[in-house]
């Protein structure tokens, strides 16, 4: 834009206080991500009292016509951010406007401050114009020292005459030309592109030409040039009216490539969060993992993700409070071009219920922060599983002794030895090892838990005696405790095999009989011991009272005494047992026994 030559001392002066602002960047070292986000936040106004903006991506809004000369003579126009119109649907831009011809405004970025002209990879830029004229594109402009120039085809003196430049492109001397309505992409240092420098008369008329040179041309010129301080970009100075945009403002060397792209406000961000595992165990741990997504435009959030968590709840409840950190921030991971990602330490939940975690990104120089406090960061932590296996102290018995079950539960090796009690019950006799689901006959009450090696623990029950041969099944039921669920083992390697006892004795162990009333339900049972069960009863002499009968396989009596049948009844009861086949013969037992029942 060479009329900011044109312009005068006020110009001169104007780029003099621009070199003195640059003086005093040098010092601030440029650590710009792949992409910068340049928001209205980062454009300041230049006054001659200012410094230059200390931070990443930020510009400086410069009136070139009132400068430090001329207070009192103010540009119309200025310079902002804008959502549209934009190189993208993701991008805004920057926008710059002149309403006459004595305006003429700038924004620079000193982020670059004292890199060599040989050490830029890429230089590049998007304009947008609706207005008509063959000038009124935004250009490109570096604030340069030339440094001292070669000696091929100079003019004299050119070392001691040249102490600083602007070196411009503009669109409107490409070969392409400036189209209206229309975004259009701009490389500085292609072949086919021109540049021209300010102040450098005396050294290279050349590269002072309305036509100028290509940017290899201008290096060989000037092959120590460095950036004095601003990068930036331009409108006015003799321009009718007119409003121009600047979108992907890309600056690269070999260390780093940073591409600046203009919002109003800084992008957003979204954050997901959600726990490793749904369920944890009390006494296990669970962490949260997020994930942080932004747009492809600027590419992958950097920044941290904070941790939270909320707990017990009886149902999955949002965590809202920042209460209880899990760790510290953690910083967030590239996982895509547009995502991140973080996971936080470690948590153990102290208590049965729904912890629930909650995750909030910092933001950074680009994204705005976000958080995720939903439900869905919830997990259930529930009691451990325990196996468990219970076995009778001996798998086969003869009728008349007794046998124990012992019962091993297991936990882990976290929370060790189960707790607790268990309780053991009997089923039988059967003719098969048949798995014992009935709670009806406990055996003894329930017995506490004995720790053991490693984390087991075990509990042997109180004696149990079968009353008949054929199969006996044991069944074992663990309560749990504050840490484990309860468990059982109904299996048949639960079951006794019960054999007949050659050498006992049959007897009948009922020596008495209660009495009874004329017209009331009446019952007892006759009991007898050794042999070899089944038994079977029989009545050898004497009469029951009437309306009574023995039952046979039960020696059951029951019935009814009628009213004409009151006084005592006396009579002999006979058992005998199941026929035993031995080598030569077959042998029964027989047992008798005298009973009497009085009738009242």
């Amino acid at each position: 834009m060479r009329r900011i030559v044109a312009a005068g001392a006020g110009a001169s002066l104007v780029l003099a206080t621009i070199m003195a602002v640059n003086v005093a960047m040098a010092s601030v070292a440029s650590a710009s991500p792949a992409t910068t986000v340049v928001t209205a936040s980062d454009l300041y106004g230049f006054s001659c009292s200012n410094v230059a903006p200390s931070g990443t991506g930020q510009f400086n809004v410069i009136d070139e016509i009132s400068g430090c000369n001329h207070p009192s003579v103010r540009s119309s126009g200025g310079v902002s951010v804008v959502s549209t119109p934009g190189p993208s649907a993701q991008q805004g831009s920057l926008q710059l406007t002149v309403a006459g011809t004595n305006d003429h405004w700038a924004a620079f970025n000193y982020d670059n401050d004292g890199t060599s002209l040989s050490a830029i990879t890429e230089l590049s830029y998007s304009t947008y114009t609706s207005d008509g004229g063959p000038d009124t594109d935004p250009s490109l402009q570096l604030v340069i020292d030339p440094g001292s120039a070669s000696s091929a085809g100079l003019g004299a003196g050119c070392p001691a005459s040249a102490t600083f430049s602007t070196l411009n492109f503009e669109p409107y001397l490409q070969g392409a030309g400036v189209i209206e309505n229309s975004w259009q992409s701009w490389d500085v240092m292609s072949g086919s592109g021109v540049v021209w420098g300010t102040h450098l008369t005396a050294c290279t008329p050349e590269a002072y030409s309305p036509s100028g040179i290509s940017w290899s041309t201008f290096l060989s010129y000037y092959p120590s040039a460095t950036i004095l301080g601003g990068v930036g970009v331009n409108v006015g100075s003799g321009w009718n009216a007119m409003t121009g945009n600047v979108g992907s403002l890309t600056f690269a060397t070999s260390a780093v490539t940073t591409t600046y792209i203009f919002d109003p406000t800084s992008p957003g961000s979204s954050t997901t969060t959600m726990p490793n595992s749904p369920t944890a165990a009390i006494g296990a741990t669970d962490s949260d993992v997020a994930v942080v997504t932004g747009n492809d435009v600027v590419g992958s959030p950097t920044g941290t993700v904070s941790f939270y968590e909320c707990g017990p709840t009886g149902s999955p409840t949002p965590c809202t409070s920042m209460a209880n950190p899990v760790g510290g921030p953690m910083t967030v991971s590239p996982a895509g071009p547009d995502t991140a990602t973080a996971a936080s330490v470690s948590f153990t939940p102290t208590a049965l219920g729904y912890w629930c975690f909650a995750g909030y990104y910092s933001g950074d120089s680009n994204y705005d922060a976000s958080v995720d406090t939903t439900a869905d960061e919830c997990f259930d932590v529930t009691l451990n599983s325990t196996s468990m296996q219970t076995t009778p102290t001996n798998s086969t018995i003869t009728l008349g002794q007794a046998d124990t079950d012992l019962g091993t539960v297991t936990g882990n090796d976290v929370d060790g030895s189960p707790t607790g009690t268990q309780s053991f019950y009997e089923c039988g006799p059967t003719p098969m090892a048949t798995p014992c689901a009935s709670m009806a006959n406990p055996v003894g009450i329930p017995v506490n838990l004995t720790p053991g090696p490693g984390d087991t623990s075990t509990a042997t029950s109180a004696p149990f005696t079968p009353t008949a041969v054929g199969y006996w099944c044991f069944a074992g039921y663990y309560s749990g405790d504050s840490n484990y669920t309860a468990n059982s083992d109904t299996t048949v390697d639960e079951c006794v095999h019960v054999a007949p006892s050659l050498t006992a004795s049959l007897q009948i162990t009922t020596t008495s009989l209660p009495p009874g009333f004329a017209k009331t339900r009446y019952s007892a049972t006759l009991v007898a011991i050794g042999g070899n069960p089944p038994y079977r009863w029989s009545r050898s002499s004497g009469h029951l009272p009437g309306g009574l009968h023995l039952n046979r396989f039960t020696g059951a009596i029951s019935g009814r005494p009628s009213a004409s049948d009151s006084g005592t009844y006396t009579f002999t009861v006979k058992v005998v047992d199941r026929k035993i086949k031995l080598k030569h013969h077959v042998t029964q037992n027989s047992a008798t026994k005298v009973l009497s029942i009085t009738i009242l």
